[in-house]
């Protein structure tokens, strides 16, 4: 079958890297909560990708996501997670560890129309399958505020493993919502003071932490990206925090 799941493309993957490494590079499947709600990926491929490119084309790309590593007293599991639910005891305050903070607003990539194009109409032929028999003849949606708002900006995206036009429709408005918006980027550094406060966790990957800056007007969570630590001094150890919103 050229068509599976989320959760059936994920193992499969994990089980061919398996059986190409030694023992110790090997994964056991985990959790998985990404799902497609169409249930529908194409998982055939021509090109010859390694493990982590083939996840990433055919998973992370189209239905974003996060890939943890856990070292369990049976082996390393792989998790495929939509998203982490833990919170850090430990918060994030300006004048007391909030080293750095920045933001930035984008609209360079913004779009009030989307054209869909889906999987090919036939082996021996380039054509797309498009939304036009579903949509009025037209191949594209678009949003009329942001079109009043903005002018009209196309943008067309592909979703090769879609081959009913009604499902197309679906994806472009799903494309089209995410596309009219500005994209806002924060990113924060800190000092981690677990070390000394033993009230509070330390920081970890895979965890939120709650930011609270007033002369930002920010009280968020923020998702721990990136750890820097310090062996000399463990009240220097430091993290990046970054969050992207429309």
């Amino acid at each position: 079958d050229l068509h599976t799941t989320v959760s059936e493309l994920f193992t499969f993957f994990i089980n061919n890297h398996n059986s190409q490494v030694e023992e110790s590079k090997r994964f056991k499947v985990g959790n998985i909560t990404v799902v497609d709600p169409n249930n529908y990926i194409v998982r055939a491929d021509s090109t010859y990708l390694n493990t982590w490119d083939s996840i990433n084309k055919k998973l992370i790309e189209s239905m974003g996501g996060y890939l943890f590593v856990r070292h369990e007293a049976d082996g390393n599991y792989i998790d495929y997670l939509a998203d982490f639910n833990t919170l850090s005891t430990q918060k994030i305050e300006f004048g007391k560890n909030l080293l750095d903070f920045s933001k930035v607003i984008k609209g360079e990539d913004i779009a009030t129309a989307i054209i869909p194009l889906g999987a090919k109409t036939g082996e021996d032929s380039d054509e797309k399958l498009t939304i036009s028999s579903v949509n009025d003849g037209v191949d594209y949606v678009f949003d009329r505020a942001a079109v009043d708002k903005y002018g009209l900006i196309f943008k067309t995206v592909e979703h090769s493993d879609v081959t009913e036009a009604s499902n197309l429709l679906t994806k472009a408005y799903e494309d089209l919502s995410n596309a009219v918006n500005l994209i806002v980027s924060i990113d924060l550094t800190a000092v981690d003071l677990s070390a000394i406060n033993v009230d509070v966790n330390s920081f970890r990957l895979g965890t939120y932490v709650r930011v609270i800056s007033r002369p930002n007007n920010l009280d968020s969570n923020f998702l721990v990206k990136k750890l820097s630590i310090s062996l000399s001094n463990v009240s220097g150890n430091k993290l990046t925090l970054g969050n992207t919103y429309s």
